[in-house]
Order: C-alpha cells, then structure tokens, then sequence
C-alpha cells in the first residue's frame, strides 16, 4: 500500500450553492497565522493526541491571492503507532478518512489497529495447553500444497516433503530460513 497522506487548509471558504468552480472557493487571510500554528503545535505535543506523527516540515503557511493559509499534511501513521487518537480514549476519539469524511472507527477497527502494532505479531507466541491432536489437518495439509507435499508432485524433494504430517509442521518452523532454496 502507498503511504497517503491528507492536507488540510485553514483560509479556504467553499461556497456550496456556487456551480462555477472559479467562484466555488475564496481565500480568507488567517491572521496571526504564526500564533495559531504555536498553538497548533503545542496541541498537538500535549495529551490532546496520544502521538505526534507529523515533523515540522508538514506544517507552514503560504499566500494565495494576498492571503495567508495555514496548510498541515497529515501522513498515514506507521502501523506501529496505530491508532492515532484524541482526548485520551481510543475507542471514541480514533478517526478514518473515507472519501470526502472522517468517521468514528469501530471498536473492531481500533481492536484491530492495536492488534496489528505489536513487535510480536499474532503468531509470535506459543500457545501453552494445546497438542498437535489440536491441529486441523484438512487445514495443515492445504498449507503443505505450496511446499510440495508427495501427493501433490508438485516440490517432491523439498525438506517438508520428505517428513511425516505432523513432523512437517516442526520441520516448517525448523527450517523456515531455507523455505525458498
């Protein structure tokens, strides 16, 4: 996926019943444009936001038309520090773009983003309490198509081929820096 960002404007009036799009947008001069980006700044570095990803560079002003606009461009946060959210709750102060609008994220979505953002991954672990009866065999045995299983005569000498069903699957985790010899 591309890393997207988004740019908001501050200074830029839309005026909805307009049909002309050289009228549609007038430029309004931000006064003290250098004090509300401070402000901005200190915000942004308080707990109003559980992280600050944006660098100094994302923010500044510019003149259009004899008029300051503040400009901010917000980048896609890394996985890792996902979610990004406001007043100290995750659950309703995480926010999405879709199209045109930011919209609530749901818990599943929030869950999800915690989820994904940890160093250990879903499977880092291993599961205590659990035997290879626990494996679903159907399941192992669709997995082993790629690495060449004998029935499937498609790799019939590769390392977890030459292996039992269920050794195959220590053999996997074993040997998974030479899966692509």
């Amino acid at each position: 996926m591309l890393n997207e960002s988004i740019i908001i404007l501050f200074g830029i009036e839309e005026h909805m019943k307009e049909s002309d799009p050289d009228k549609r947008y007038t430029f309004v001069n931000i006064e003290h444009a250098e004090k509300r980006i401070s402000d901005f700044w200190n915000t942004i570095n308080s707990d109003k936001v559980n992280v600050n990803i944006l660098k100094d560079t994302d923010v500044g002003t510019c003149q259009i038309d004899g008029s300051t606009i503040i400009w901010i461009e917000v980048p896609q946060a890394d996985y890792r520090e996902r979610p990004v959210y406001i007043n100290g709750n995750p659950m309703k102060g995480s926010f999405k773009r879709n199209h045109e609008g930011d919209y609530h994220c749901t818990q599943e979505e929030v869950k999800a983003m915690f989820r994904d953002a940890s160093d250990s991954g879903n499977d880092g672990g291993l599961l205590q309490g659990y035997t290879m009866e626990d494996i679903d065999t159907p399941t192992l045995r669709s997995y082993r198509i790629p690495f060449g299983h004998p029935t499937m005569a498609i790799r019939p000498f590769h390392k977890v081929s030459l292996v039992q069903q269920h050794s195959g699957l220590v053999n996997l985790i074993a040997h998974s820096a030479m899966w692509f010899i």
